[in-house]
């Protein structure tokens, strides 16, 4: 069986090169561009367990939420769950510190070919 991978991405080019990468490397992907679909992402694997993914890889900034309200839910959801953020943009101190404080890893766009192979595999970067 698959290992899952949740990807929520704004970007839809990124989004798709993600996608791809993951899925060629022996993931099934569950993809959303923005808050409200990586909420039915949660909703649902909170009622079906299959759906639970082994990996969650999020853009920081991403439009209709709070980013990092969600990414926190989802790890009282999941504790087990390995979630790495990912940014372009300038976040301040206190939103990187309560990231980490939640065990959320956090790595800077633009991210290498190599970064994003290494976190598929789970090895640090």
């Amino acid at each position: 069986m698959k290992q899952k991978i949740w990807i929520v991405e704004d970007d839809k080019e990124i989004l798709e090169l993600l996608e791809f990468i993951a899925e060629s490397n022996g993931y099934d992907v569950f993809g959303s561009r923005d808050l409200e679909g990586a909420n039915r992402l949660l909703e649902d694997a909170k009622t079906n367990s299959n759906l639970i993914p082994s990996l969650l890889i999020s853009d920081y900034h991403l439009i209709n939420g709070n980013t990092e309200q969600w990414l926190i839910k989802v790890r009282k959801n999941f504790p087990e769950l390995r979630i790495v953020c990912c940014s372009g943009g300038i976040l301040l101190v206190d939103s990187l510190e309560n990231i980490k404080k939640h065990a959320i890893e956090f790595h800077e766009k633009p991210m290498t070919l190599s970064e994003i192979l290494k976190i598929l595999k789970n090895k640090s970067v």
